[in-house]
């Protein structure tokens, strides 16, 4: 091929589309970017760049269900090949591979449309489209299934048939010299109704997710064993035993007797499915548990219908829910029985400035200041500022003196005042909030410094703008600071009692700081619901959205935030670029530092759908003219939006570095991102949320999660630290009176 082809698919592109006259009766002639902008029903699976949606369509012929997959970010060396060698990407060669299949009489998907875009520049995306294969089940359900449903002696003669036309597949597969590389149970299929002993099994079983499989002519026992051993490694499911191996083994090589080369061979397949069974576990152990809006599916399946992590939304639109499907849910943490004989506590609050206007954990202690002044407490405040009008009359505040240094200086000097100040006074528990020591309680509404500092290097996309922040991070003064400054929190002798506003957070404590899990607690953040009265909500949604010129039935997403750098603003706005022509409009607000990112809605070509509010006092009239609440933030210890979202009934976007997300139930009340740069993504939950009957059962969920964690249940909760503080203290006092009593008695 001349090099000026090269140039031409590099500077202006190339596109090529092949599809089937199905395809085209239902969908007509659509170019690549129409087919990755199709609004799906539901997400099955979307992970590494790739999405596969259920796409429905309907004529007067009937309807026609679609799995489409869609490869929106591929790898680079992917990216450059394809520049050389159209037809190279992911999609073509599984489409290649599927009509292979068919034309040698295997049961595959039927192939309906394949597309890719390559170009301009590196720029590679792809989608393919096959029919749904309806009324069947992956094998590694359908066997336990079947194990559970039909007499041990069925399921026998059931498996020996079922493991006998596998091997025979698989047989066939390597005799052609094809090698699939991800050969596991669920990549095949089996029909519903041959879950019984008498079945014919023969062409009854279909294979999927063809897009790595490749034809070899050398290093065949390589490939060989690798697609036996991901077998072997898939069949640790309930009615498979180790003797089920051997009947599959023999049915593959086609003989009754095994000799020394067979038995050799049959070793190094398990072995090598044991080295995977080890790297499994080693990853699943370093890595923290996903969060993913489909649940665990780990590749593509035709069929599947997120059982796992509970209905979809597509599942739940035109239903309501049933009571027993409430029950499903994640239970809320429990809160600890009130105990109405304890008695009053003299309690000491640590914050610098408490103005609840500026939100946040502000917010929080001043709830919590006005809870514990109603029951009875002594709550003293030492800040160096407060918004009086807000706190009760009844607390005690004791202003700490104030002087004018360096940034990187003012939590050293708090935190020496407020040491002092305490030393002058006895309390029950001193309370602790921001970089301070000393105290017997701290609680870590903001997280660690140092996984802030570690996460907030993860909103630059590239890495070498994340070197190059990480070098400028090392000559900041601040940075260093406030790290000596935690290092003398936690490494002390006596360290407090910590309590972590999310299981992040105390995942953070126990990896930076090697704090036992026994010092921690883990309380998630919580809101006041009365703040959000329902009762003028329809009257400011109207007025807000008229002042906005939104229409009435549009919807509306919503982002707050101070940093909109570090909450994940950019990927949101490239996501609104992905959905340019969807009825969408984006609220943002939170900070007046916004005209960056306005010039950067304007290049998008999305300001007329993005409107830049600034600053709010009253955020109640932005989260009531909203539809759901977007948050694709990357470092969150455990944001108040999403609770407020959840209060107000709007279901949440989020990524998984936001400890909120640990209260969701996604997909059933939003979506959890595990990478906030991946925007095709999000622009996929953005569209879903789109659509009104999925919203609208997404918003009950929400409500419903609201309910299961309040203020009320934290604060009971937190309630029970404080006393269990005093215990400690009085034990400790016990066990030094004691100690003059056992020197005596031994003296004696």
């Amino acid at each position: 091929m001349p090099w000026i082809t090269w140039w031409q698919r590099w500077w202006r592109g190339e596109v090529c589309v092949q599809s089937t006259e199905l395809w085209r009766r239902y969908f007509g002639a659509v170019s690549v970017q129409e087919v990755l902008r199709f609004s799906v029903r539901e997400i099955v699976s979307s992970k590494q760049g790739r999405s596969v949606g259920k796409l429905e369509a309907h004529s007067s012929d009937g309807s026609l269900t679609v799995f489409l997959k869609r490869h929106y970010r591929l790898p680079w060396w992917q990216r450059i090949t394809s520049l050389f060698c159209p037809g190279r990407s992911s999609a073509m060669q599984e489409w290649d591979n599927l009509r292979w299949a068919d034309a040698a009489g295997f049961c595959v998907p039927e192939a309906l449309a394949v597309g890719e875009q390559i170009g301009p520049g590196l720029q590679l995306q792809s989608y393919l489209a096959v029919r749904e294969l309806a009324n069947m089940l992956p094998l590694h359900q359908a066997i336990p299934r079947a194990w559970q449903a039909l007499a041990p002696e069925e399921f026998r003669k059931w498996k020996t048939a079922l493991l006998s036309e596998l091997g025979r597949i698989v047989r066939r597969l390597h005799e052609a010299r094809r090698f699939h590389k991800d050969l596991y149970l669920c990549h095949f299929f089996i029909a519903a109704d041959c879950l019984h002993a008498g079945a014919d099994l023969r062409q009854r079983i279909y294979l999927i997710d063809l897009h790595r499989m490749r034809y070899h002519r050398f290093l065949l026992w390589r490939w060989r064993i690798k697609d036996l051993a991901q077998l072997a490694f898939s069949m640790s499911v309930a009615g498979l035993g180790t003797a089920d191996w051997r009947v599959f083994f023999r049915a593959y090589l086609g003989q009754e007797v095994l000799g020394p080369k067979e038995e050799r061979l049959s070793h190094r397949v398990l072995r090598k499915a044991e080295r995977y069974r080890w790297q499994n576990a080693r990853h699943a152990k370093r890595q923290p548990k996903p969060y993913s809006a489909e649940g665990p599916p780990l590749s593509w399946d035709p069929i599947r219908s997120n059982s796992q992590a509970g209905p979809p939304p597509a599942l739940l639109a035109g239903r309501a829910l049933e009571p027993q499907e409430k029950h499903r849910q994640n239970p809320a943490p429990a809160a600890p029985e009130v105990n109405h004989n304890r008695r009053p506590l003299r309690i000491a609050l640590c914050y610098d400035k408490v103005y609840p206007a500026r939100g946040g954990m502000e917010v929080f202690i001043v709830d919590l200041i006005r809870r514990l002044v109603s029951d009875g407490h002594e709550v003293h405040l030492f800040a160096w500022q407060r918004d009086a009008q807000a706190l009760p009359a009844s607390l005690v505040f004791h202003r700490l003196p104030q002087r004018w240094m360096p940034r990187f200086l003012r939590p050293w000097y708090f935190a020496q005042t407020c040491e002092r100040a305490l030393q002058q006074h006895d309390f029950d528990v001193t309370v602790g909030f921001v970089k301070t020591w000393g105290q017997d309680v701290l609680v870590l509404g903001g997280g660690l410094h140092i996984a802030n500092a570690e996460h907030n290097l993860l909103k630059y996309r590239s890495p070498w703008a994340r070197w190059l922040a990480r070098g400028w991070r090392f000559l900041d003064i601040c940075h260093w600071s406030y790290l000596l400054l935690e290092r003398k929190q936690f490494t002390r002798s006596w360290r407090p009692l910590i309590v972590a506003v999310s299981e992040m957070v105390k995942r953070h404590c126990r990896d930076y700081y090697h704090i036992p899990d026994e010092q921690m607690r883990v309380l998630h953040a919580a809101i006041d619901p009365k703040r959000f009265c329902q009762r003028d909500r329809q009257q400011l949604r109207h007025e807000t959205r008229q002042a906005l010129g939104i229409p009435q039935n549009t919807a509306v997403a919503l982002f707050v935030g101070h940093n909109y750098a570090l909450k994940g603003l950019v990927p949101l706005l490239r996501a609104m670029q992905v959905l340019r022509g969807k009825p969408l409009h984006l609220i943002v607000c939170g900070s007046r530092k916004d005209e960056t990112y306005r010039q950067l809605a304007a290049r998008l070509g999305v300001s007329d759908r993005v409107h830049f509010l600034g600053y709010q006092s009253d955020v109640r009239r932005c989260f009531f003219a909203a539809d759901f609440v977007v948050h694709p933030t990357f470092y969150d210890p455990c944001s108040l939006v999403v609770m407020e979202a959840l209060a107000c009934g709007l279901p949440v976007i989020t990524s998984r570095y936001n400890g909120a997300a640990e209260l969701l139930s996604p997909p059933l009340d939003g979506f959890v991102l595990d990478d906030p740069h991946d925007y095709w993504r999000l622009a996929e939950y953005l569209d879903l949320l789109t659509q009104p009957d999925i919203r609208q059962r997404c918003s009950e969920y929400a409500r419903l999660a609201a309910c299961r964690w309040t203020m009320d249940d934290l604060y009971q909760s937190l309630l029970g630290v404080f006393y269990e503080v005093v215990a400690r203290k009085q034990s400790r006092i016990q066990q030094v009176l004691a100690r003059p009593t056992q020197t005596l008695g031994r003296a004696a």
